[in-house]
Parts: C-alpha cells; sequence; structure tokens
C-alpha cells in the first residue's frame, strides 16, 4: 500500500505555500491519520496539517 507522508503545495511561480484551507480539510475528510502529514509551508518550515488545521470542523 502507498501511503503520503509530506507535501508539498506551489504558486504558479514555484513559491511554496501552505495548501488552503479547503485542501486542509478534505484532506483530513479522506481519513483521520491524514493530520500527520507533513507539510512545508515555507523552506525550511515543516508543519503537520493538525498543526495548520487544529480545530475539525466534524
Amino acid at each position: 500500500m502507498t501511503k503520503v507522508k509530506r507535501i508539498i503545495a506551489v504558486d504558479k511561480d514555484g513559491t511554496i505555500i501552505p495548501p488552503c484551507g479547503r485542501c486542509r480539510e478534505f484532506i483530513c475528510q479522506i481519513h483521520d491519520d491524514h493530520y500527520r502529514w507533513e507539510v512545508m509551508v515555507r523552506e525550511n518550515t515543516i508543519l503537520t496539517i493538525s498543526d495548520l488545521l487544529p480545530i475539525r470542523w466534524a
């Protein structure tokens, strides 16, 4: 089974950016374990989805 552990979102010019709120919610709705995914939000800064989305709506 293949699992994602880290993601990086980039702007059209290649700048690293955090995923938008809608994307964060969608990622977490797919599976509870996705809260542990690591997200590069800028060069040399990595957070988890849980850090970016600390309170679930569900």
